[in-house]
């Protein structure tokens, strides 16, 4: 006998795990796709708002008419079933016309961020083989896209049929595909069909009550699977769609008065965005947010981190989700209650329903309740595999051992089951990491750096800050015919990786550090974090004023370090888009200011930023001059005239 395919659980134990903790089957719509949905609440609520971006919103029904007419276009360019289009656009009420328009064609989308560097969405073109895209201004599009290309903002070269087209395929056709980071250097692209995101928002057992009167925020970005649940859950329950321009989405004071300002109900954020709503919020003299369910998803969740919002607002369900691409958005469920958030675990819950979890070891087989192993999913909700990557599809769509003709997905997360039947994450089995949301292989990262002239060796870690929040720190070794005064890694790394994916840091040294078994020896290469006097830093000079003494002391906080000079940068300090969120935000409470992200890449040192501190002070004294004097001219024509 294999040993290594015998169970030692009693038959009690595998029911429980199998089939107590696994009682998800659910019925769902098996006919219906996604633009039909849709289709039903543009016919139902034709005057009603369904998307608002800044000033501009569009009714159900315009909408509706609008994705027909581009739809109508694209069918007259055979566009249909079986293809993927393009959509290469900013958010905005034209992306979420262009995503309704491919399906009603019959065609499945892919969403590209303008943003990407070029070496990216090139790949990503070639790499779908797409002979058609979508590009929402002139601008925009590829020089070397030799397919049909239309741009969205050229609506009167739509077809002028506004009315439904014949529905021409099938709930198991594509409906997206999602590009995901790649640990080989290349991101690959996920396919999901029109019934894994059917199911998961209408079937028989569905844990949620979303209706027509909800409020949504479409905060993250289309490129990024939580927007499908954003989007859809929207506007396929005939609610409102509030989309989030990116830079009000990056600065969580702006994005607290928009979330006030259209009542926003249901919030879907990653935690790492929410710590910094929920420091605004806690800041605010009154609470008087709409919001009734707030859903995490996209990292880990520090349950403490909510104690004080649920403290303010003890009638919000506080949802936390864990889920992956290639299962569509979302697998388990979780509400948190008060006494829930005394928990140091990172519950994520129960499966949801049409879908089945199982913690299994190195060899597919059932661990016990409380014994950590790898995370596998099956059910409804499984991808249908990797675009044009058989091979990696086969590696990680694997043949479900408890279910006959069944498929499930090697998630590389670990997890242990609760008594409970819920599930605790425990991180990540290989070098796939999570950050502000975007699922990342340290692997990609590493070959785009091993692809520069001058490094030979290169590492990258994930590194979790006090305050929870995570930063990416590359190790690299040079050639030894190179010895280069000072590489800007950052602006090298960008021509090939979006924004998200640049480390915070790059430390070079010697040699990789290896562990007695030949392993990488993570905590050393910890060790060699670089001080504040690395010598990329300016010579040192110390904060003189009152404000710059300020400004150091909000820096060292923000930074967890002490004695800044003036003259430092702060992004050379280890500051990163999301530390400089948090950094604005103080530095704005205390000086009474508005500086903005772009004020701090522009002005990134003290002494700068202390400058145009001052500017502002002037500015706003003028102000106030000015107010005192229109007041002392105003009570003189008062008492003048006998009033």
């Amino acid at each position: 006998m294999d040993l290594n395919s015998f169970n030692f659980l009693s038959s009690n134990e595998q029911e429980t795990l199998l089939k107590d903790f696994n009682d998800t089957d659910a019925d769902y719509s098996r006919s219906l796709t996604l633009h039909a949905a849709f289709e039903r609440q543009a016919e139902q609520r034709s005057h009603k708002v369904a998307v608002v971006m800044a000033e501009e919103s569009i009714s159900y029904g315009t909408l509706n008419e609008r994705a027909n007419q581009l739809a109508h276009t694209l069918r007259k360019h055979q566009v249909g079933p079986g293809q993927i289009v393009g959509i290469l656009a900013e958010r905005s009420i034209s992306m979420v016309t262009a995503i309704l328009a491919v399906l009603k064609a019959g065609a499945a989308y892919m969403p590209i961020d303008p943003n990407y560097p070029q070496d990216r969405i090139q790949y990503m073109i070639r790499d779908s083989e797409i002979t058609t895209l979508l590009v929402q201004r002139a601008e925009l599009q590829p020089n070397d896209f030799s397919g049909l290309l239309i741009h969205l903002e050229d609506a009167e070269n739509y077809n002028e049929n506004t009315s439904n087209l014949v529905h021409v395929n099938s709930p198991s056709d594509l409906a997206y595909i999602i590009y995901t980071s790649g640990s080989t250097g290349k991101p690959k692209g996920v396919m999901i069909e029109h019934r894994n995101v059917i199911r998961l928002l209408f079937n028989e057992r569905n844990v949620f009550d979303f209706d027509h009167s909800d409020i949504w925020t479409l905060f993250h970005s289309f490129c990024f699977d939580f927007s499908v649940w954003e989007m859809y859950g929207a506007l396929l329950y005939g609610a409102k769609l509030v989309l989030v321009p990116v830079v009000i989405a990056r600065d969580p004071a702006e994005f607290h008065k928009l979330l006030h300002q259209h009542k926003v109900t249901v919030l879907n954020l990653t935690p790492t965005a929410f710590y910094q709503l929920s420091q605004v919020e806690q800041e605010m003299k009154q609470h008087d947010l709409s919001l009734r369910k707030i859903i995490f998803g996209g990292e880990a969740l520090t349950l403490s981190r909510l104690k004080n919002w649920k403290k303010i607002y003890p009638q919000t369900q506080l949802i936390n989700m864990y889920g992956i691409t290639e299962t569509t958005v979302h697998v388990t469920y979780k509400e948190l209650s008060a006494e829930e958030l005394e928990s140091t675990v990172s519950n994520i819950g129960k499966p949801l329903p049409t879908l089945k979890a199982y913690v299994l070891d190195s060899n597919r087989n059932l661990v016990p309740i409380g014994v950590q192993g790898e995370l596998y999913v099956s059910g409804e909700g499984v991808a249908r595999g990797y675009l044009n990557r058989p091979d990696l599809t086969q590696e990680r769509f694997v043949r479900n051992p408890f279910v006959a003709g069944e498929t499930m997905y090697r998630t590389g997360d670990l997890a242990r089951w609760l008594q409970t039947g819920d599930l605790v994450y425990a991180g990540r089995a290989d070098q796939q990491v999570k950050i502000r949301g975007y699922r990342i292989e340290l692997g990609e990262i590493e070959s785009a750096l091993l692809a520069l002239d001058t490094v030979r060796e290169a590492v990258v870690l994930c590194k979790e800050e006090p305050e929870g929040i995570s930063r990416l720190l590359a190790y690299i070794v040079n050639r030894a015919d190179d010895n280069p005064a000072y590489t800007d890694y950052a602006a090298l790394l960008s021509r090939s990786l979006p924004a998200y994916m640049i480390p915070a840091q790059f430390i070079e040294i010697d040699a990789i550090p290896m562990t007695s078994n030949g392993k990488i020896d993570k905590q050393q290469l910890f060790q060699h974090e670089p001080s504040l006097h690395n010598d990329l830093r300016n010579s040192y000079i110390p904060p003189q004023t009152p404000t710059e003494k300020k400004l150091e002391e909000i820096w060292n906080a923000n930074l967890h370090t002490e004695h800044i000079g003036i003259d430092d940068s702060y992004f050379d300090l280890g500051g990163d888009s999301i530390r400089a969120i948090q950094l604005l935000h103080s530095m704005n409470r205390e000086f009474n200011s508005s500086l903005q992200l772009g004020d701090l890449y522009a002005s990134s040192s003290i002494r700068k930023l202390s400058q145009k501190l001052s500017l502002h002070e002037v500015q706003s004294d003028h102000v106030k001059v000015s107010k005192i004097q229109e007041l002392e001219r105003l009570k003189e024509q008062i008492l003048g005239s006998g009033k």
